[in-house]
């Protein structure tokens, strides 16, 4: 009678959510499942993660850990991989045992795993200096201006770059430009705050050495979220040209630490 009772249940729980695992997150992609979906209690079930890196580059220091197991037991559940490469697949699987008695003739509880790692988003932004003469000679045939916003971004953050004006920028006495940035969460997860360190802007060739001045990064800020966007940075242009026009160009590197969080509902009957 009770196989009978928990075959009907699991038909039931398969019936409403079309399923009995639960998946999270876009670029790694984390999978929970039950085997199996439903238990007695003073049984137990195995749960398994998969954890699938769906993304086009490496992450690193990937934790997966087991850190709410409802009304379950069981020894910790936690598994680390240096690193994973784009398409890299890993599954663990945890031990619960429910527990030795319930009130109701059947109950639910459920189980959270969090899903931690490190990534990195980079980006090359090249713009052009002119001097007043040349402005006016490309303005005068027509053949001037280019974007004046960049974006780039992974399948977690995505960094805008703003021109105060728009490129290219004329070098006129007096005259500030300025870039801004801005980092905004895009993902399923978690970002935590930007440390000194994380996000740095570096020249790409030696006559952009002192290109932009960032006080906030020179002064060992930290960036705060607001919500899923962070502060918006303004660095002030500091060259001028040497001659008619030059590229100027600066990598802006992020590393970050993400987390996302899946759970999933496990029947329990008496």
């Amino acid at each position: 009678m009770r196989y009978i009772l928990l075959l009907a249940l699991v038909a039931s729980v398969v019936l409403i959510s079309g399923c009995t695992s639960v998946r999270s997150g876009d670029g790694v992609v984390v999978e929970l499942q039950a085997d199996p979906p439903s238990v007695f209690a003073n049984s137990s079930t195995i749960i398994h993660i998969d954890v699938d890196n769906r993304q086009e580059k490496i992450v690193y220091d990937v934790v997966v850990q087991l850190f709410d197991k409802g009304t379950f037991m069981g020894n910790e559940c936690i598994a680390s991989f240096p690193r994973m490469l784009p398409n890299e697949f890993q599954s663990i699987a945890c031990l619960l045992y429910s527990p030795e008695k319930i009130e109701e003739p059947f109950t639910e509880s459920e189980v959270n795993v969090r899903t931690t790692f490190d990534s990195e988003l980079s980006a090359v932004q090249v713009f052009e200096l002119v001097s007043e003469e040349e402005y006016e000679r490309r303005a005068a045939s027509g053949n001037y201006g280019s974007a004046r916003s960049y974006t780039y971004s992974d399948r977690n953050v995505r960094l805008d770059v703003e021109f105060s004006d728009q490129p290219p920028l004329v070098m006129r006495p007096g005259k500030e430009y300025f870039v801004y940035l801005t980092v905004t969460n895009v993902g399923n997860g978690f970002m935590g705050n930007i440390m000194p360190g994380d996000l740095v802007i570096v020249p790409n060739n030696p006559r952009s050495e002192s290109i932009l001045s960032c006080p906030v990064l020179e002064q060992g800020g930290i960036l705060y979220p607001n919500g899923d966007t962070f502060p918006r940075l303004a660095c002030r242009v500091v060259s001028s040209p040497v001659a008619a026009s030059e590229n100027a160009d600066f990598v802006v590197t992020l590393n970050y630490k993400y987390e996302t969080r899946g759970k999933l509902r496990i029947s329990i009957v008496r």
